[in-house]
């Protein structure tokens, strides 16, 4: 496991309940921006503390609030983070989120995505369901257009997809047994892609923690609890705006007639509710205002 650091805890409060976010910078995006913004609107919604896991790279000399462990970035191969254009693949360093359970400072603890918007309290009722981890089994698509159904299931013999997102543990046994076959997963990805027959040049949290559940609930795809809603998500060709306190504006092109390339442009507003929003050059414009 990479050495951990301890880089800043003065602001630290009670250590019962926390968010965990990962956030390694690279050429195309400021994560760690992203996670510190996401940091100051936990503690505006949901009143509790977020340790951000960067190094020093990422940070730049840039001072926070939060609290911030100093780990190790590790790569996940590189992508496309824009699907519009080919000039904006990278490398993705968020493939330790098997670190999560020991980085943690927190009984039990969230981890959040950098580009989860916080935007209500919901969060706070995955405290109360009552299990060692629990993660979302769907997401929703708020533009309406439904273009996240593929996500339900991936490989080659549709094993069902749990969304790393937003991803609850306690320390117990349990949730210590799970990091640990995650941590295997990680290390052996290349072996479960083969099986389940999926790409493995690219690494997916996802994959990896549905894999994990799986092998911890004894490979009894029913037996694994999720958490009871879906998560909103908008695509990378999303654009959000406007953004108040509890109110997101999006914008989008809907593809009405492919032959004749006819878009149809919507806007519609979330409010009140938390947003996965892929497209990070979106939010960057968002928090630079």
């Amino acid at each position: 496991m990479p050495g951990l650091q301890n880089i800043k805890n003065s602001t630290m409060k009670d250590n019962s309940q926390g968010i965990l976010i990962f956030a390694f910078n690279n050429d195309k995006i400021d994560y760690f921006k992203h996670a510190c913004w996401v940091a100051d609107r936990v503690e505006q919604y949901l009143g509790l503390p977020t340790t951000i896991v960067t190094n020093e790279k990422s940070i730049n000399d840039r001072q926070v609030k939060h609290n911030l462990v100093k780990s190790v970035p590790e790569s996940g191969g590189r992508r496309n983070f824009d699907h519009k254009t080919d000039t904006k693949v990278d490398d993705w360093f968020n493939a330790a989120r098997y670190t999560a359970y020991n980085l943690s400072p927190y009984n039990e603890t969230i981890v959040i995505d950098s580009d989860y918007i916080v935007n209500s309290d919901q969060l706070l009722k995955v405290f109360d369901l009552g299990h060692d981890i629990v993660c979302h089994r769907n997401a929703y698509d708020v533009t309406g257009l439904d273009r996240f159904r593929h996500y339900n299931y991936f490989g080659t013999y549709n094993f069902p997809h749990y969304w790393a997102t937003v991803l609850y543990f306690k320390k117990s046994k349990f949730a210590e047994n799970f990091f640990d076959v995650l941590t295997m997963v990680r290390k052996n990805y290349q072996h479960y892609a083969n099986i389940h027959k999926f790409n493995h040049f690219m690494f997916r949290n996802d994959y990896a923690v549905s894999i994990a559940l799986s092998i911890v609930y004894g490979h009894d795809l029913d037996a694994i609890p999720s958490i009871p809603w879906s998560i909103p998500t908008c695509y990378d060709d999303v654009n959000i705006s406007n953004l108040t306190d509890n109110k997101i504006e999006l914008s989008y092109d809907e593809r009405v007639d492919n032959e004749r390339n006819i878009l149809k442009y919507h806007r519609t507003y979330l409010t009140d509710t938390d947003l996965h929003c892929i497209n990070k050059f979106t939010l960057e414009e968002t928090i630079n205002g």
